[in-house]
C-alpha cells in the first residue's frame, strides 16, 4: 500500500468549468483556498515565488498575514490529498 506523500501516478487538474483535480482516477474534494492555490499554479506558464502566490491570492492582506494564510493552504492541501 502507497504511503501518503510518496510518489504515485500524475494527477490531473481541470481548470475549465469547476476546477477538478483526479488522481487514480478519483476526484478529490477540496477546500476552497485550495481549489485558489491550485487553479493559479496551474494557469501560469512560470514559476512563481510564495511571496507572489501569497500576494495574488490574498491582496488585502499584510505580506506576514498573506504568507501564513498560503502555509495553512499548502498544510490543506496535503491533507487533503492523504485523506
Amino acid at each position: 500500500m502507497e504511503e501518503c506523500g510518496e510518489a504515485g501516478e500524475p494527477g490531473t487538474v481541470n481548470v475549465l468549468g469547476d476546477l477538478r483535480v483526479i488522481v487514480n482516477s478519483e476526484a478529490i474534494e477540496l477546500p476552497q483556498a485550495v481549489q485558489r492555490l491550485i487553479a493559479l499554479v496551474a494557469t501560469q506558464g512560470r514559476r512563481l515565488t510564495r511571496s507572489r502566490v501569497a500576494g495574488l491570492m490574498w491582496p488585502e492582506s499584510s505580506e506576514d498575514r498573506a504568507a501564513a494564510s498560503l502555509r495553512t493552504t499548502v498544510w490543506r492541501a496535503r491533507s487533503s490529498a492523504c485523506a
